[in-house]
């Protein structure tokens, strides 16, 4: 097993700052329009800025996470870290026959846990840019930011709810 790709971790930092940007974009705009007295469209935007702020949290969470390695690790590095997991059930001078087993089944633990690491990125980037390309959806309904007013009012605000039962389902 390996670590997820470059390529895998350069889209999941692009699809961010595709978010931050978005983000951007709404906070700007519902200030501007609460400054004009445009609150229908400021309530929409802020709505849309404080779901696109969770799913940017979300996804810096995932790329600050520690990369899951190859499956290099020594059994001395796995006893130390997995010491207060991991009861002892043999003392020291034991049968050599049943501490190879012990860690034969470590290794095979951690090798389950970084593989569990490695599909768990892999669904979220999928479900990440499944809830992006549906964005487009809201963004349509709600205009371009900086546009004062919106549009589709309930259509906009309809997209926004669907999206953040979405977003909250995938956590």
């Amino acid at each position: 097993m390996t670590a997820p790709a470059a390529e895998d971790r350069e889209a999941l930092r692009r699809l961010v700052e595709r978010v931050e940007i978005r983000y951007r974009d709404y906070a700007g705009s519902a200030a501007r329009a609460e400054d004009e007295g445009g609150r229908w469209y400021a309530e929409d935007a802020r709505d849309v800025a404080t779901m696109l702020s969770g799913i940017a949290s979300d996804l810096r969470a995932i790329l600050a996470a520690r990369s899951p390695q190859p499956v290099t690790t020594t059994v001395t590095a796995i006893r130390a870290r997995d010491a207060e997991v991991v009861p002892r059930m043999m003392p020291p001078g034991g049968d050599p026959l049943l501490q190879a087993e012990m860690d034969r089944r470590w290794l095979l633990a951690d090798r389950d846990r970084l593989t569990s690491e490695v599909d768990r990125l892999a669904r979220w980037k999928a479900e990440a840019l499944d809830v992006l390309d549906r964005w487009e959806t809201v963004w349509k309904a709600l205009g371009q930011p900086g546009a004062i007013g919106c549009r589709k009012p309930d259509a906009a605000r309809a997209a926004v709810e669907q999206l953040k039962t979405q977003v909250e389902g995938a956590r």
